[in-house]
């Protein structure tokens, strides 16, 4: 089952997933509570075969609770209800127990979803509180992906949310492809800013400048801006070093003859000191 709507702070499309099994072997409601009536279920007036509970985030960014009911009403038919969990937290809430949408999932031989009817299977609104301060949700509902029903016990076996509550900025990270982007306390990131590229017909036209700058020149030609690693344009590392730009063998080799000419040179003067030495002897 997933759920898509508008609203949470961090994200202006909310998606929740669920995958679950409702079990086929269960009896279909007999009326032991009275005839089921749509909203029976929300009220508590007919208790559901199962109900899970999801949660979504609203336009401030708070947690809240969706529950979801289940009723078998006949062989691979069942009666489904959205609600709000507590009522009080929907505008009119507590005179209907809060729901939200009713609907009927059929279901084929092989246990997948056949054909989902009702208002639920369309967009939903949840028409939070005044005293939420959070504005009306609209969600759209999809019964058709991730349910099955099997001879197997109810269950839920992943359910997945994209909504986030509020979060603080943490961190800032380059990457690869050039954008700047924001690291978030929630866990979220968010692309911020990408940096451009200037690529040149003549690169070796530029004209050096102080700082290690470049200018433009008749030769070099004028720039084109690309995107990181796009139309010829280099890809952007953060947090490295640039490779070195000289030869390290004509380097080294360049330190071992410099080392031995003042080796050299010592042993010269070395060599001059004792001669001097001898002379002071001698006149000795």
């Amino acid at each position: 089952m997933n759920i898509s709507g508008v609203g949470g702070l961090a994200e202006p499309t909310a998606n929740v997933g669920m995958n679950a099994n409702l079990n086929s072997d269960q009896t279909s409601y007999a009326g032991a509570q009275g005839v089921y009536d749509a909203g029976d279920l929300a009220t508590g007036t007919v208790t559901p075969h199962f109900e899970s509970s999801l949660e979504v985030y609203d336009s401030l960014g708070a947690p809240r609770s969706i529950a979801f009911g289940f009723l078998k009403t006949g062989p691979n038919t069942w009666a489904v209800e959205a609600y709000s969990r507590p009522n009080t937290n929907i505008t009119g809430g507590g005179a209907n127990g809060g729901l939200l949408a009713t609907g009927t999932i059929a279901f084929n031989s092989d246990g997948t979803v056949q054909s989902v009817t009702g208002g639920i299977a369309g967009a939903v609104t949840i028409p939070w509180a005044a005293v939420t301060g959070a504005a009306s949700q609209n969600i759209n509902v999809d019964l058709t992906t991730g349910m099955t029903q099997f001879a197997n016990n109810f269950g839920i076996t992943s359910v997945t949310a994209d909504g986030v509550p509020p979060g603080d900025l943490v961190g800032l990270v380059l990457e690869g492809d050039g954008f700047l982007t924001a690291q978030f306390s929630n866990g979220r990131a968010r692309a911020l800013y990408q940096i451009p590229l200037a690529t040149f017909l003549n690169p070796n036209g530029l004209s050096a400048d102080q700082g290690g700058a470049f200018r433009t020149t008749l030769e070099s030609g004028l720039y084109n801006i690309n995107s990181s690693n796009a139309g010829g344009a280099g890809r952007i590392v953060s947090g490295a070093l640039e490779a070195s730009n000289v030869d390290l063998a004509t380097e080294f080799t360049n330190l071992i003859t410099t080392q031995r000419a003042y080796s050299a040179a010592s042993r010269i003067i070395t060599t001059a000191d004792q001669m001097l030495e001898e002379l002071l002897l001698i006149k000795r």
